[in-house]
């Protein structure tokens, strides 16, 4: 429990902003507590997230539910993880996600952000009835973005929308999370028929999708109307070593990721009768950083580990002051193309930096595109303009 409550502290001080499907709860005041819904089901969710360039993810989900027994109101909740600050978990909600917005049949619906605890935090609570018990940001403690919905008997519509600042660290330049599993506490345990939408049109993305088996292996497929193939995807199984951050008995488990590139397109998962067993992460790996003493600038790595930029080996000439380094000349004209390849730049002019190119899973040749210094990012301007 101990390394639970770690995570989930950690994480709230790296701004991890976690999301889930929405759920039914029972209790009054400040604090909710799931429960399992009997009469409604979700025979469909279309979950679409927008990746962009400007720091915010943007999210579109939308139900469809079934009432099989007479009209109802229900408390539901939109789970985050909580806002910690100096003064412990902020009332209001989480800054991080924001203009949400819940429609039910085409009207708005008015929220409260109040407080879901985990079983431990909930019998410790409603014991004392004491606020103190939740409100040292230890973990256990999530907002609901709750409110309360009627359904008639019969198909309901529902959706919701909302922006998301995207979490980062060292390695990864976004991260965006999502808890799937709610879902199974409504009727029917499942979603009858479950859609997931990545969009990155206008934007170049590659990231890894990670959740249960369902979902990672099922048959994702991108637009089918684009004239040049924009988006690829493939499957790999990890298998993590152990290290310091493992109990020497901890069994460690082989787990399955799925890698995306897309180019100005999107891609879809379709699953029937969905039961998720894990959450949802997205996850792209940093594709320039830099390190000490050098401070280089380089690509990180894709996948299966493969390194996007040929190593350099460099040695400091004390007399200069410098380091030299081999290979330059073939790393310098890598280096100079990478960020136009990820939009499908095509070097005819270099046959050894093009056969280096073919070999890296994000790259997708697109004949029709010319570089252009402006089309970059001001990272990518910096990588193409420094030496190293």
């Amino acid at each position: 429990m101990k390394k639970l409550l770690l995570t989930v502290a950690a994480a709230s001080a790296m701004g991890l902003l976690t999301l889930a499907n929405d759920s039914s709860y029972s209790g009054t005041g400040a604090v909710l507590s799931p429960r399992h819904e009997t009469d409604i089901d979700i025979v469909k969710e279309n979950l679409t997230i927008q990746l962009t360039d400007s720091g915010f993810s943007y999210f579109t989900v939308e139900y469809t539910l079934v009432n099989s027994g007479k009209a109802k109101s229900v408390t539901m909740g939109f789970e985050t993880d909580t806002y910690c600050s100096a003064e412990g978990i902020s009332p209001n909600g989480n800054p991080n996600m924001q203009n949400f917005v819940t429609r039910l049949n085409g009207k708005t619906i008015p929220y409260t952000v109040k407080l879901v605890l985990s079983e431990y935090l909930q019998e410790e609570y409603e014991e004392s009835h004491d606020y103190s018990v939740i409100d040292d940001c230890d973990g256990g403690v999530t907002y609901a973005y709750s409110f309360d919905a009627t359904f008639p008997h019969g198909e309901s519509k529902l959706v919701q929308t909302f922006k998301l600042m995207n979490s980062n660290n060292v390695d990864n330049p976004y991260y965006i999370p999502y808890k799937l599993t709610p879902a199974t506490r409504w009727g029917n345990g499942k979603i009858e028929d479950f859609t997931l939408t990545l969009d990155a049109r206008g934007y170049y993305r590659h990231f890894w999708v990670d959740g249960d088996d369902a979902l990672v292996l099922a048959d994702w497929q991108g637009d089918p109307t684009l004239k040049n193939l924009k988006w690829k995807t493939m499957a790999e199984t990890f298998v993590p070593k152990k290290d310091g951050y493992f109990d020497e008995n901890e069994e460690i488990k082989p787990h399955k990721s799925r890698y995306i590139a897309l180019h100005d397109s999107w891609i879809q998962a379709k699953i029937k009768d969905y039961a998720p067993t894990e959450e949802l992460s997205i996850t792209s790996p940093r594709l320039f950083y830099s390190y000490e003493p050098e401070r280089q600038l380089v690509f990180g790595d894709g996948f299966q580990g493969e390194t996007f930029i040929p190593e350099i080996n460099g040695t400091h000439n004390t007399e200069t002051g410098e380091f030299e380094y081999e290979n330059w000349d073939f790393y310098s004209r890598v280096k100079k193309v990478l960020p136009y390849a990820l939009r499908g730049y095509i070097p005819t002019d270099d046959p050894e930096v093009l056969a280096h190119l073919k070999k890296i899973s994000w790259y997708m040749p697109d004949p029709s595109y010319t570089p252009r210094l402006e089309d970059l990012n001001e990272t990518e301007q910096e990588f193409v303009k420094s030496r190293i």
